[in-house]
């Protein structure tokens, strides 16, 4: 069964006014306070939390930072792209850069579209072309290596969520209930699908061809692009504000419910990639905002009350710490090191190794 949408103008209202509480903490002294996207590449994790940071990811010690003092109208949030060297970031004044991965050295710059809108997603890159979408309603498609623009498409309302691609096509999802797929060679809308609810997520695409979305409706859906129609719903308790994992045949994520007076506690689930029935889930006292990641043959949850937990691919329990902070930020592996950060930490990033033992912590070098 359907749960029913919320009215769009009030989700616009509520989103608006994230928009606006981010911009304004990002402006003032509390540097630990706000949601950084996280993104490792190699030895090396990127952190975009109003600066962007290179940190080694053996030890945490910083390589650079850009730019050298965080500034209001260049900050950064959402997780980078890292590809031959050279790292894409996206900033909140609608600005795109591109820099080398070892000097921190701008290679180019998008700034056609500047001040227009928000980049809330990271980039994606797709062949010669670097894919990002804005509040403004745009999908920008910029070549890779001038940071030229090669075409625009421009949805029904404002893009929150990163785009998937295969070989000829980027999925996006909308806020205007629409998942529109787009040519990657020229732009044009080749498809669109209604899927009833507002989707703030990049979609996660199966080698199947089914694209699998969540949505504010409270729902989990598999689309079959093929066929260019949903294949199967399934509806959960709580909101999901993160992307499903997928991982041999199945959909991991958590959400955020209320129970009784109104505290909020989470639910963490497993649903079959094939059918979207649910293999296990589980109530965890905190809600669940962040996406989970494989880590140890296990699956890696946060929770914004600052736990941290596996769980087996069958739902069996393995191991739990909990730290200060809220874990809004998904997670990241290298090597052996799970990477965790968020809001209102006692440290920007905490590790921990296979056995749940916390490793180093990173704080930015005090001037």
């Amino acid at each position: 069964m359907l749960t029913k949408p919320k009215p769009f103008s009030i989700l616009k209202a509520v989103l608006f006014l994230a928009l606006a509480s981010l911009a304004l903490t990002a402006c003032g002294t509390a540097a630990l306070n706000n949601w950084p996207g996280l993104t490792a590449s190699g030895d090396a994790i990127y952190t975009a939390q109003m600066q962007l940071k290179k940190i080694d990811a053996a030890n945490g010690r910083q390589a650079w930072v850009y730019p050298d003092k965080a500034d209001a109208k260049n900050l950064y949030y959402a997780p980078p792209a890292v590809t031959d060297g050279r790292v894409i970031a996206a900033s909140y004044s609608n600005v795109v850069r591109m820099l080398d991965a070892d000097s921190r050295n701008e290679i180019w710059a998008f700034t056609d579209v500047q001040d227009k809108g928000r980049f809330i997603a990271g980039p994606v890159v797709a062949g010669d072309l670097v894919l990002i979408p804005s509040t403004d309603h745009n999908l920008y498609a910029l070549h890779l290596d001038s940071g030229k623009l090669a075409w625009k498409f421009t949805a029904r309302n404002a893009i929150w969520g990163a785009v998937a691609v295969d070989e000829k096509l980027a999925y996006m999802p909308g806020l205007d209930h629409y998942l529109y797929a787009v040519n990657l060679t020229d732009g044009k809308l080749v498809w669109e699908l209604d899927l009833g609810g507002p989707m703030l997520h990049a979609p996660v695409l199966g080698p199947d061809g089914l694209l699998y979305i969540t949505s504010l409706n409270e729902e989990v859906i598999a689309v079959d692009t093929a066929n260019r129609k949903v294949a199967w719903r399934q509806s959960v308790e709580g909101t999901i504000w993160n992307p499903p994992l997928l991982h041999e045949g199945r959909l991991y994520f958590g959400t955020d419910k209320a129970s009784s007076g109104n505290k909020h506690i989470g639910k963490v689930y497993a649903l079959d990639a094939k059918t979207g029935s649910t293999a296990w889930s589980e109530d965890t006292a905190n809600p669940v905002i962040a996406a989970p990641v494989i880590f140890g043959g296990e699956i890696a949850f946060t929770t914004e009350g600052g736990d941290v937990f596996t769980k087996t691919p069958d739902g069996g329990n393995g191991w739990t710490r909990t730290i200060t902070g809220k874990l809004t930020a998904s997670p990241v592996v290298v090597g052996d090191h799970l990477i965790v950060g968020g809001t209102e930490m006692e440290h920007l990033l905490v590790t921990f190794d296979t056995q749940g033992k916390q490793d180093w912590t990173y704080d930015p070098p005090k001037n």
